[in-house]
């Protein structure tokens, strides 16, 4: 802390408490029972993220942006705002909103605080399953191959997430003192819970990181000295933009009925299905559009895959926003060596494909280390502090 000026460190302080308090709310008030057992909860939670709408701009402020980033802010902020009244959804108006309150803020202590909170939640949530507060919600699976349990969770899903939430904020605290019994601890931890909920996109992303890491910790000659070649280093930065244009192409030009539309509706757990119903209906559109027919009678718009999600519900503006953020963050990583980061941000992108969560600021977490800016600390502890 003692190279962050003093104002940076109080606006550290006060968005570690805000950011973490909101990732609570989150996993209680909207993933977990409480949002049906205790609606009052889940009514507080949409009244404080009202509160954080006029709060997180001020914490942007106290950072002293130049007019140019002002301007662009104000920009972000007017489509994000219009996406709220729009489809009354916080998604993307938060992303914008906590993405730049945390500029000039230290991230490691950030990260810490959320850890915890997201701890609490998670052992909050299956304490009170297991007194009997919460119930288990029972799915089985497409087909009758697994039955998967929440816990006390909305959805075996949302205990999938949490769980992968824990394990890469973990790995980013760690860092290069991730060893072998962290790797062996956190596999245990991911492969336990996943018996239980089959969260197979959660189990990935989780299982992608701690295996990534544990392999470059593993050859400390590579530590600092790690060449990759520029055409793939290029490849990765444009990795958010790949996949957006990946899924797009396939919701876009894949035709029912043939053998590669059924495999890949299969492998999608007929997601494809669902986003080609949505894009029929609103089609390509730069802005927020709402969607007022619900795939076979449902009671939301489950597009699960953050690029479609963005596209068609939120307009091509937002994709492109959304994506540009990631590749600068992609780029950052590489600049300044930062490896355990992009895992982790490499992890998310490919989690997007499956699950369009990831664009809430408190499943995106590193997003928040996009733009930070040496000039308030020193270039080394910067570098290390992330």
């Amino acid at each position: 802390m003692k190279n962050i000026s003093h104002d940076n460190a109080i606006r550290t302080l006060i968005f570690s408490i805000i950011f973490s308090s909101y990732s609570f709310l989150s996993i209680i008030a909207m993933w977990s029972e409480y949002k049906y057992e205790a609606p009052i909860i889940y009514n507080f939670y949409k009244i404080y993220q009202y509160i954080l709408i006029f709060i997180l701009p001020i914490i942007y402020i106290l950072s002293k942006p130049k007019i140019k980033e002002m301007v662009i802010y104000l920009a972000l902020i007017v489509l994000g705002i219009y996406s709220l009244i729009k489809l009354h959804d916080y998604r993307f108006i938060m992303f914008i909103l906590f993405l730049f309150a945390a500029i000039n803020t230290n991230f490691l202590l950030i990260i810490k605080a959320n850890f915890t909170a997201d701890c609490f939640a998670f052992f909050l949530v299956l304490l009170s399953y297991f007194v009997g507060i919460l119930p288990n919600t029972i799915y089985i699976r497409v087909g009758g191959e697994r039955i998967r349990q929440s816990l006390g969770f909305a959805h075996p899903n949302f205990l999938g997430m949490v769980v992968m939430l824990i394990v890469l904020q973990y790995i980013l605290l760690r860092k290069a003192r991730f060893n072998i019994i962290d790797t062996i601890f956190s596999l245990v931890f991911v492969i336990l819970f996943n018996e239980v909920c089959d969260s197979r996109a959660s189990e990935f992303a989780s299982i992608f990181v701690i295996v990534s890491v544990f392999i470059f910790n593993s050859f400390n000659s590579l530590k600092g000295k790690l060449k990759v070649k520029k055409l793939l280093i290029n490849i990765i930065k444009l990795c958010p933009f790949l996949l957006a244009t990946l899924s797009s192409v396939i919701v876009l030009y894949a035709v029912p009925g043939t053998t590669f539309y059924n495999n890949a509706n299969k492998l999608l757990s007929s997601r494809l299905d669902i986003f080609q119903f949505y894009y029929k209906i609103v089609g390509l559109h730069l802005f927020p559009k709402p969607i007022y027919s619900l795939f076979m009678n449902s009671t939301f718009v489950g597009m699960d895959n953050a690029y479609i999600y963005l596209l068609v519900s939120f307009g091509v503006i937002a994709l492109i926003v959304y994506c540009s953020i990631i590749y600068k963050l992609i780029s950052f990583c590489f600049l300044h060596k930062e490896y355990y980061l992009l895992f982790v941000t490499l992890a998310l992108c490919i989690f997007g494909l499956v699950e369009s969560t990831v664009i809430y600021p408190f499943v995106g977490v590193c997003f928040i280390a996009v733009d930070r800016h040496t000039k308030y600390v020193g270039k080394k502890e910067n570098i290390t502090n992330v």
